[in-house]
């Protein structure tokens, strides 16, 4: 318990006076007596009470429990210096209070099966560092199975926090006005926190045997994708990713036998890499997509899928790409070397839930009115009326097509997110049809009104008279 902001010790007395701001557990009261009533300050007792929850918070302990469970899938700890801590720690103590508050605010929304919990997480698996480990909000869905989890960016996660408190106000307007209110099905805490895209999991491959131009393995087409590295996570199961690499036969019409890493350099290197699919995912999904990152650091993405009418825990990609080098460096090789991270990231199949949230939920109305102190009878609206009801059924009957049309645009919303790393990709493409000699460099050159780069052949004549070039096309 708290008066004030200060912590009250168990057996401790305290007299209190009207307008004293009083914390217990996770609810915030206002103190008043009859007849000497206190205008309070509503913004300030607010920011009082995260300050305070924040302070002394438990969550610090479990803070420091997550920073020593932190680790990639090889089960590497990553290790976090006072500075780094301190920031996350700072991070996760300022949205723990808001989760309290909304999960207070879902019960309340008559959906207490949603759940949360502040965690750390990094975005990489076998390279993580401190640098990659970020604040996420992971959001439980306990009524359905399997059991839906999402994490939320903390700025995403305050998005949806700022919108259900607005939503929550409506409702306590409309019950004591004795009105009806519907919460927008988009609005609703289900559809708003779980219909997201998110990285699920990474799938981890060892491209060496591509030095000596080897096709996959058929034991090695399945990989293993790793839950996106949360603490506390890492031995949960999200299933496979399936990809192979095929060399591609040269000019000749040949494949090269290539027996060490020497005999490769200088050579070309064209390799067509498939993702067939993801197998047995920890979640149902209505999209899914891959990313990973190719030599150079250019980011190759396969198309956002959809299934909609059919969604899946297997869901089928389909994605093939030709990567080629021109000439092959010891940099390229010693990438080959490194493990090859491949992201999936999914849009988890949401249902909408029977009951809508509105005034005219039974258990809503009751708990808003207990929530404000009402007794339900004597505010609880006349619904027996033929002329509500008929009004009712015909807002229902709108909000339903606006329901369906705004589905049609959230569809339309999510295949433009990955517009821009597709048409990196075509972009890409065309540079190296137009331009077979120079590839994207040419384009940005034209871009910006510059000569073209040289060709193949102006650098021959360049080598021939003395000069030496390493330049290679990558692709």
């Amino acid at each position: 318990m708290f008066v004030n902001g200060n912590k009250i010790k168990s057996g401790q007395e305290v007299n209190l006076n009207a307008g004293d701001r009083v914390i217990i557990g996770a609810e915030l009261f206002v103190f008043q007596t009859p007849g000497n009533a206190v205008d309070i300050d509503q913004d300030l007792a607010v920011s009082e009470y995260r300050e305070t929850m924040a302070d002394h918070s438990e969550y610090k302990d479990q803070f420091k429990k997550a920073t020593r469970g932190l680790q990639g899938a090889g089960g590497k700890e990553i290790s976090l210096n006072s500075g780094d801590a301190n920031s996350l720690e700072g991070q996760m103590v300022e949205i723990y209070p808001l989760s309290v508050e909304l999960e207070h605010l879902c019960m309340l929304m008559d959906r207490e099966y949603v759940d949360f919990n502040v965690v750390l997480q990094s975005d990489k698996v076998t390279k993580a560092g401190k640098d990659d480990c970020s604040v996420k909000v992971k959001v439980i869905n306990r009524n359905e199975n399997p059991v839906q989890v999402v994490y939320l960016a903390t700025f995403e996660f305050k998005r949806c926090y700022k919108i259900l408190c607005d939503e929550l106000y409506f409702l306590r307007d409309a019950v004591q006005a004795e009105e009806q209110y519907v919460v927008p099905f988009e609005h609703d805490p289900i559809n708003l926190l779980f219909d997201a895209t998110f990285h699920v999991g990474t799938a981890v491959m060892f491209p060496e045997f591509l030095v000596y131009n080897l096709e996959t393995d058929a034991s090695e087409k399945q990989l293993e994708v790793f839950p996106a590295a949360a603490s506390g996570n890492q031995d949960i199961n999200a299933g496979t990713l399936e990809v192979t690499w095929t060399p591609l036969p040269g000019e000749d019409g040949k494949v090269v036998d290539i027996g060490s890493e020497e005999e490769l350099l200088g050579k070309p290197w064209k390799y067509k890499v498939h993702i067939k699919q993801a197998l047995q995912l920890s979640m149902i999904c209505d999209i899914c997509y891959c990313e990973y990152e190719f030599f150079g650091g250019d980011l190759f993405a396969t198309e956002a899928v959809e299934f909609d009418e059919r969604p899946t825990r297997s869901p089928v990609l389909d994605y093939e790409y030709v990567h080629s080098v021109e000439c092959v460096t010891k940099e390229f090789i010693a990438w080959l070397k490194e493990p090859l991270e491949i992201k999936v990231y999914i849009s988890l199949d949401v249902k909408k839930p029977k009951a809508l949230v509105s005034t005219e939920n039974p258990k809503v109305y009751d708990l808003i009115c207990k929530d404000l102190k009402k007794p339900a009878a004597k505010v609880r609206p006349d619904t027996g009326s033929k002329e509500l009801e008929a009004e009712m059924q015909e807002l229902q009957r709108k909000l339903a097509a606006l329901v369906a049309e705004n589905a049609e645009i959230k569809k339309a919303n999510k295949r433009l997110t990955m517009q821009k790393r597709i048409a990196m990709a075509a972009a890409r493409d065309a540079g190296v049809k137009q331009y077979p000699e120079t590839g994207m460099a040419a384009i940005a050159s034209a871009a910006a009104n510059e000569p073209a780069p040289p060709t193949a052949e102006a650098e021959k004549k360049t080598e021939a008279n003395g000069k030496k070039s390493s330049a290679c096309v990558v692709q």
